[in-house]
């Protein structure tokens, strides 16, 4: 039975092995490749993919489809985040891009972006004619057989000319300059190699998380969970337990050590004050009154004093 293959704001999303197969894969890039050559009679695609689970290997399999139709493949030579991919089209004036990713979804799905000349991901109507050409193919049964043509497609690495770019918008020269703690958490993600890169080839010292691949995202959402911060702001919102947290009132150091201790995650305590923010938690430092200032508290001071 076919998968319907729907592309959303953020493209195609579904579970590995389940409908995101190499078969649904290719009827997907089949159905790209015949629309980019309705804009275009000579087409150039980039392919990019993240760090998920065989993301490379359905990457390749984009390429041979779109190769096998003449479009020539610029196939990125490693994971590589979508703003990285989103430059790279209008920087090398291509017709467009497939980026095999599920952004946030959780570590089991993977995913088709497209992308158009423009760099933007493609729009309803753009998404509607890929989705319909979908359909065509799966209702004539349509297989991969024409063979691809490997003289199409040449590797890229896309880091280079992005972090130059990077580098003319931000001021790295007085980041380094401030002396500021910086902490960098890649969350095992496509952004590995590049934040990271950039920092250290400007000569910023920072503590580097993650940055490694891991297809299980180290067992955790590839982003804050929301309901790890549902959790969160109930906790919050509840206040400590004196007797088992040690404390009366919660500070962000004593958040901290709990967001590391729960979730596994370390946060500097300025981004746990911006994440409380965002929480629309508002900080508030109670001085507590001396009783010299209050002549209510003095009176019965008074009157429960001995007289001498």
């Amino acid at each position: 039975m076919n998968a319907k293959i729907k592309f959303g704001t953020s493209g195609w999303r579904a579970i590995i092995a389940d409908e995101f197969t190499f078969a649904n894969v290719r009827v997907a890039s089949e159905a790209i490749g015949r629309y980019v050559k309705t804009q275009t009679s000579s087409p150039t695609v980039l392919v990019g993919y993240d760090t998920r689970f065989a993301s490379e290997d359905f990457g390749r399999e984009v390429a041979r489809v779109l190769t096998s139709q003449g479009i020539r493949v610029k196939l990125c030579s490693r994971a590589v985040p979508t703003p990285a991919v989103a430059f790279t089209i209008m920087n090398e004036k291509l017709d467009g891009a497939v980026n095999i990713t599920a952004s946030h979804n959780p570590v089991e799905y993977s995913g088709i972006k497209f992308s158009g000349s423009d760099g933007a991901p493609a729009l309803p109507n753009v998404t509607g004619t890929i989705e319909t050409g979908i359909e065509t193919l799966q209702k004539s049964n349509w297989e991969f057989s024409a063979p691809p043509n490997d003289s199409l497609r040449s590797p890229i690495d896309i880091g280079p000319a992005y972090l130059k770019d990077l580098a003319t918008k931000v001021d790295f020269a007085k980041i380094r300059d401030a002396k500021i703690g910086i902490g960098y958490d890649a969350l095992h993600g496509s952004g590995a190699g590049y934040l990271d890169r950039a920092l250290e080839e400007h000569g910023i010292q920072a503590v580097m998380l993650h940055t490694d691949r891991d297809v299980y995202f180290g067992g955790h959402h590839p982003e804050p969970a929301e309901e790890q911060m549902a959790e969160l702001k109930t906790v919050v919102e509840r206040g400590p337990d004196p007797e088992q947290d040690g404390v009366v009132r919660w500070r962000r150091a004593d958040l901290k050590a709990l967001i590391k201790d729960r979730f596994e995650v370390e946060l500097h305590e300025r981004s746990v004050g911006k994440l409380l923010h965002r929480l629309g938690f508002v900080r508030m430092s109670v001085r507590p009154r001396h009783p010299s200032s209050d002549p209510q508290a003095q009176e019965a001071f008074k009157k429960a004093s001995l007289s001498w």
